[in-house]
């Protein structure tokens, strides 16, 4: 019999199967390493695993019941994320066998819940742009994205339902869309980064990813403290489509996405507003780049004088161009950016959701590294919640991603409507709606 993790099964049927008696979480937890075993070798998308403490909390909620939100779920942890009872070493060779003295909050709301932590996935270095050894499930030849490479090709591949990630530029988007899976990058600030590796810490953001949308809700509910954004209305959302001419030419198959998403939704019967972002979205990447190359320089320049041999060139050259900006300069950028996010909350006002790709296209091949964040940046600057559904490219079939964002702060909203419109963008749903 095939395992629950081959067949991908959902934190819904998990939970289902564990109250009706039918599942144990030990046993949820054997199929997990089972997947792991003979998969991994290929797609090496782990870093350290934890058999055996992993299986003695699963049998303690065996024992103990079902009643917390993740009990029993295998969720997979970004190896920038601190955990007091295995390695984190933060994707580089210099902190090899590094233990925290304390689980990250993250790691610790997630025990509290009832999830069971069966290891560390792989992170690139410092979660910058220096690919890992992390292969892409779908094509071993391509790269898995960066920097939650390990994170979303143990979900993609069916190793756990669910693994966290984290975001400074593109980090949770842009694998999600390479491999195929849901990944949800949060509002800044919905979820406590304590305990996790800094890059950037204005931009910096947990993401989760998953195969399905609720169970990115589930998750996220039992991370976030209350949330205090509205209900959403029962009616569909106003649907914007991002439109950036000239990025549009030279990302062809990103925009086919939007192309076609734009005919299906006018041939099911939603209206849909077109958003010239051509004046500004440069901008708000450049003011993006500012604040990550300055942060990164605070934080990594200490380090790279003490062991310039042992980090990469991709994050050398990231500290070296910090070292070009002044204080006055990066104020300033943090002060447009803080009035460019109230202007944009304006934009998406209420329950709007504005689609744009994912990604630039399919993922690249492994050599040419982990791919660009043309389609992300902004939108991390703004602080605002996205999220990748994952869509197939017909001649290829290699996976393409459709980007949802939302106000900042409107979450849960954007993920019940994230719902929505995975169901009407499903070719099932299309014939049955034709």
């Amino acid at each position: 019999m095939a395992s629950e993790f081959q067949r991908g099964v959902t934190i819904g049927v998990l939970r289902s199967r564990f109250a009706a008696g039918r599942l144990t979480a030990e046993r949820a937890l054997r199929d997990c390493f089972a997947r792991i075993r003979s998969r991994d070798a290929e797609v090496q998308a782990w870093e350290h695993l934890a058999p055996d403490q992993a299986l003695a909390a699963a049998r303690a909620v065996d024992r103990g019941g079902y009643d917390r939100p993740l009990a029993g779920i295998p969720i997979g942890i970004k190896d920038i994320i601190d955990t007091s009872d295995m390695p984190t070493t933060y994707g580089s060779s210099l902190y090899a066998g590094h233990r925290p003295e304390a689980d990250a909050h993250i790691v610790a709301r997630l025990r509290k819940q009832g999830a069971i932590i069966p290891g560390k996935t792989v992170s690139t270095e410092f979660a910058y742009l220096r690919p890992s050894r992390t292969r892409n499930p779908h094509d071993i030849r391509r790269s898995p994205g960066g920097s939650s490479s390990g994170s979303a090709a143990a979900v993609a591949d069916c190793m756990v339902p669910v693994a966290i990630g984290t975001q400074t530029a593109g980090s949770t988007i842009r694998p999600a869309a390479f491999c195929g899976v849901v990944g949800f990058k949060p509002s800044y600030g919905a979820i406590d980064m304590a305990g996790v590796r800094p890059l950037a810490p204005s931009l910096d953001t947990i993401g989760i990813f998953s195969r399905d949308v609720d169970d990115a809700r589930i998750v996220f509910e039992a991370l976030a403290p209350a949330r205090v954004d509205l209900a959403p209305s029962q009616s569909a959302p106003r649907i914007l489509v991002g439109e950036l001419p000239g990025l549009d030419e030279t990302h062809l198959g990103a925009f086919d996405v939007l192309t076609s998403v734009k005919a299906k939704l006018t041939s099911l019967g939603y209206a849909w507003e077109s958003l010239d972002l051509t004046d500004c979205y440069d901008r708000w990447s450049r003011l993006h780049y500012t604040l990550l190359v300055y942060e990164a320089h605070a934080h990594y320049a200490p380090l790279s004088v003490r062991h310039p041999q042992g980090i990469g060139s991709e994050l050398g050259a990231l500290v070296q161009s910090g070292a070009k900006i002044d204080r006055l300069v990066y104020e300033e950028a943090q002060a447009e950016c803080n009035a460019i996010r109230t202007q944009f909350d304006r934009v998406l006002a209420g329950d709007s959701i504005l689609l744009m790709p994912s990604a630039p296209g399919e993922a690249p091949l492994f050599e040419r590294g982990t791919g660009d964040p043309v389609f992300n940046s902004a939108w991390t600057m703004l602080h605002v919640p996205c999220l990748s559904l994952p869509l197939i490219r017909s001649d290829g079939e290699l996976p393409l991603g459709l980007q949802l964002i939302a106000r900042r702060g409107n979450d849960s909203a954007m993920l019940v409507h994230a719902r929505l419109l995975a169901r009407i963008l499903s070719s099932n749903d299309a014939a049955e709606h034709a």
